[in-house]
């Protein structure tokens, strides 16, 4: 009794500890809207990879094609690796981290270019420097991007991406000034209209959720099956519940939070969610 008295204190602790991040995260008022996520993450990366310990490895010659969709930045894996299926990510404008218990993946934003790095359950790895299929004008690179957003959730923004991307990337001098400021001017336009329509990523279907990362929704729906087991002694139901109740009014006030801080938050609701399913497997409540 005493020890099941201990694993119960421990996944009252997990609550607490996870609500201590958020209310942190709460605390930044820094975060990049969801349109500039959309913006530098959205198109075609392109790059070498090199791989180990694989049993049939990916091409080295890699071509990413990063999307919106439902919400979030999303990429067929199969053009990574053969098998991994989509790949939907927590997004940042640091990085993006796909919170999947079979796969590590993250691309991490840099001035040379975002660094990939992989890492299968059965220990295949890759690595690779990527960088975006370029019209050389950032302004309608954003504005590409953002057609792309609209394109995905319904839209009819006019416009043939590759014709476009290849005749800016011609341009010089006034005409290009010129381009870069219609391509603002439209980019400014797409992220009203995207807005309204919720389209921009946090703001389509997984902007039902209700946190915003992947891993804490995880968690929140672990906790609430936990919670319902009636092998949890009631006052620990109640402290977990408070705990939950915290959690979640700090999200509520989080509208702004650094980058750097989303990805720590996402990475301790998903230490919080193993965490949770072990005492719940040891309480004899399988999540």
């Amino acid at each position: 009794m005493e020890g099941m008295t201990r694993r119960s204190q421990a996944g009252a602790a997990v609550v607490a500890a996870v609500a201590a991040v958020v209310v942190m995260a709460a605390a930044g008022r820094a975060e990049a809207q969801s349109a500039d996520v959309a913006e530098r993450w959205v198109g075609t990366w392109t790059g070498k990879a090199t791989w180990k310990g694989c049993t049939t490895a990916g091409s080295k010659k890699l071509a990413l094609t990063l999307v919106a969709a439902r919400g979030t930045i999303t990429l067929d894996g199969d053009t990574l690796m053969e098998g991994l299926g989509d790949v939907d990510f927590a997004a940042a404008l640091a990085a993006l981290s796909a919170p999947r218990d079979d796969l590590s993946l993250t691309l991490t934003w840099g001035k040379k270019g975002v660094k990939l790095a992989m890492k299968t359950a059965g220990g295949c790895t890759a690595k690779a420097t990527l960088t975006r299929t370029s019209s050389g004008i950032a302004a309608c690179d954003a504005a590409l991007a953002l057609r792309e957003v609209d394109a995905g959730c319904g839209g009819t923004a006019a416009g043939d991406a590759a014709a476009d991307r290849k005749a800016w990337k011609k341009l010089t001098g006034k005409k290009k000034k010129a381009q870069a400021a219609r391509c603002e001017a439209d980019a400014a336009t797409l992220r009203a209209d995207l807005g309204t329509r919720q389209c921009l990523t946090g703001g389509g279907a997984a902007g039902a959720a209700r946190t915003g990362y992947v891993w804490c929704d995880q968690y929140i729906d672990d906790l609430e099956r936990y919670l319902r087991c009636d092998k949890i002694p009631q006052e620990t139901r109640d402290a977990a519940r408070q705990g939950m109740d915290a959690m979640l009014e700090g999200w509520r006030q989080a509208g702004q939070v650094p980058d750097d801080v989303r990805v720590q938050v996402n990475d301790a609701c998903k230490t919080a969610t193993e965490a949770l399913r072990q005492g719940a497997n040891a309480l004899g409540c399988p999540l």
